[in-house]
């Protein structure tokens, strides 16, 4: 059995998804030399670093994150590494079946791209490799419990269209942005995804783990 993280490090000057999102920022309030103990505050938006998200984040009317039970975070997953995509390509429904990976209804599914490689540079959701519409309709079409990638967005940062809509429509949770997804050499992996629990929130920041066999 082998542990493989996918919870992107939060720190101060990382990426963003550019305004009304803030920058992070991780002051001290507390130290051990002035207070005899040690705290920080943690400033940032609930939709950045690695997030478990719920269809309230485009779709009103729809459960937030204190409403997915906590069975919803265990979850047997199917791994689809699409190998190294280049910056603002396209992700497309025959990338998907060419890993010869079969993906069942009520899965989850983790599309690994290699853009985790980009997770230090101020550019990373920008200039982020997306979706073409047919490859969401197809991952759409398995019916996932969770549907988890390595990039900020199904969209083009550019031209977004309201893709995420496509799996938020069959009832799926929204794991991103992952890393680590190329270190799982296995099809199959147990994954477990843990929010904070903040109620009334659409998203919240997540730690994110697989286990291979």
């Amino acid at each position: 059995m082998r542990r493989i993280d996918l919870t992107g490090p939060i720190y101060e000057g990382m990426w963003t998804y550019g305004p009304p999102m803030p920058e992070v920022r991780l002051p001290r309030v507390a130290s051990l030399e002035r207070e005899g103990w040690d705290a920080h505050l943690i400033h940032m938006g609930n939709v950045q670093g690695t997030y478990l998200e719920t269809a309230a984040h485009f779709q009103p009317g729809r459960n937030t994150i204190e409403s997915v039970p906590l069975d919803r975070m265990f979850a047997r997953a199917a791994v689809l590494n699409v190998g190294i995509k280049a910056p603002c390509s396209l992700i497309t429904a025959d990338d998907l079946v060419s890993t010869g990976v079969e993906v069942e209804p009520g899965m989850a599914v983790l599309v690994g791209t290699g853009w985790d490689r980009m997770w230090g540079s101020h550019r990373f959701y920008w200039d982020s490799p997306h979706f073409t519409r047919e490859a969401m309709e197809w991952l759409a079409d398995k019916c996932p419990a969770i549907f988890g990638v390595d990039i900020s967005s199904a969209d083009d940062p550019l031209n977004p269209v309201g893709l995420n809509n496509l799996i938020f429509d069959v009832g799926a949770l929204l794991l991103a942005p992952l890393v680590n997804l190329g270190a799982i050499t296995a099809p199959y992996v147990d994954l477990v995804a843990l929010p904070l629990l903040i109620p009334g929130l659409c998203a919240t920041p997540c730690r994110a783990i697989a286990i291979e066999p």
